[in-house]
């Protein structure tokens, strides 16, 4: 074979070889879409109508949009705008941290898709992702001292008794306990299955007589089991070992009857001495005021849970992030909860038709079933104690005494 015809062949495949590389070259892409760049333009994006027009010229519809008020808005981002803030480079100029925080309320308040939340506000989907958890984390960590702090002292715990007393008339209650279902969805594989058959995590709470959160615990349920998610609690925990300074064992009003400071709670939960709940038998009249009073009292957990679920409708949705950043969300939303409670006076409860306390069932706070939370499953009882019959059986005997009159 001559040179030349050797020459060519050569030459023929270095072609070939170079038009294949170059096929398989992909698309270089561009660090930022042109629509995204022109978040920032009058006119472009839900957050300059948010910030320029709803807020100055209707308060109401902005209040609706973040679920809170530009007063508790901006006392909001004073605790957390300097944990959020960017510095502008000579590429790009940083989203402000009002934005960062009107973007993450909505996203917890409506539950909708990071996608969604793209389009709305011109900001790309994995800088939406990232803003969200930074600042859902910001809240955690600027509030928790200040509004989800458990009782430090067994004078604070008294308070929490004597307004459970002044409001729900049931004595020597120290906190409403339930658990509720979160739905999430993780990038692996999780034990946490009920017998619904979706991953879940269950929302264990204690709330006071004023609707708010005082110890909060997210615990995975294993399989749809979940007669170990209080055993397996921080709070079942803390009870067990009285490391929570609970007041000790007095003597109530206007009586010789002699029991401890408890917690209500429903039939999810095993009786103990330290929580009571209702007979399931009522077969008399002693029993049957004993319920009355103890569901009045614990109700107060379930329209805590209510609010939450309509304000915060995050929690209603499964959210497709793994278990550590689920957490955080829940977290953030029941800080939230607080937080307006403390701050909003009582139009974040009022908005709500739910304080009116002198009634025996709240009002409004019965949400239809789309504001539902799935509440954890019965747990089983192989042995009830003695000491946790004798406290249920005193409350039951001061109950139905005469000389019991609850407080105005």
């Amino acid at each position: 074979m001559s040179e030349e015809v050797l020459a060519a062949a050569a030459l023929a495949l270095i072609i070939l070889a170079k038009r294949r590389k170059e096929r398989r070259k992909k698309t270089k892409r561009c660090w930022v879409q042109p629509w995204l760049q022109t978040r920032d333009e009058e006119g472009r994006g839900i957050y300059n109508t948010l910030m320029n027009e709803e807020r100055p010229e209707d308060p109401l519809e902005f209040s609706r949009f973040v679920r809170m008020d530009c007063a508790c808005f901006d006392k909001l981002l004073s605790f957390i705008g300097v944990h959020i803030r960017k510095a502008n480079t000579v590429m790009r100029d940083s989203i402000s941290p009002t934005q960062r925080l009107a973007v993450t309320l909505q996203y917890l308040t409506t539950g909708g898709t990071y996608q969604s939340l793209s389009v709305a506000h011109r900001i790309s989907v994995p800088c939406i992702s990232k803003m969200v958890m930074e600042v859902c984390s910001a809240i955690c960590s600027t509030l928790k001292d200040k509004y989800l702090k458990a009782p430090a002292t067994e004078k604070e715990w008294e308070i929490i008794a004597r307004e459970f007393d002044d409001l729900w008339q049931f004595p020597h209650c120290i906190g409403a306990l339930d658990g509720k279902h979160i739905a999430f969805s993780p990038t692996q594989f999780s034990d946490s299955f009920d017998n619904k058959k979706f991953n879940s995590v269950v929302l264990l709470a204690v709330v006071d007589a004023r609707y708010r959160f005082i110890l909060v615990d997210i615990v995975c349920s294993n399989k749809g089991n979940d007669a170990d998610v209080y055993v397996n609690s921080k709070i079942g925990t803390a009870l067990q070992e009285n490391s929570l300074k609970v007041p000790q064992e007095r003597v109530l009003n206007c009586s010789s009857i002699s029991v401890p400071y408890v917690m209500v709670a429903g039939d999810a939960f095993s009786l103990q001495p330290c929580i009571v709940k209702p007979y399931k038998h009522c077969e008399g009249e002693k029993s049957k005021t004993f319920n009355s009073r103890l569901s009045r009292a614990r109700h107060v957990v379930d329209n805590a849970f209510s609010i939450l679920a309509r304000r915060f409708r995050v929690v209603l949705r499964t959210i497709k992030l793994p278990i550590e950043k689920t957490e955080v969300l829940i977290k953030t939303v029941c800080l939230l909860h607080n937080f307006l409670i403390d701050e909003a006076d009582s139009t974040y409860l009022s908005s709500m038709n739910s304080v009116n306390t002198g009634q025996d069932q709240v009002e409004g706070t019965s949400c239809s079933e789309d504001c539902v939370l799935q509440s954890i499953h019965q747990q089983q009882e192989n042995h009830i104690s003695s000491a946790a019959i004798d406290v249920r059986d005193k409350f039951c005997e001061y109950f139905s005494t005469s000389e019991y009159v609850p407080q105005q």
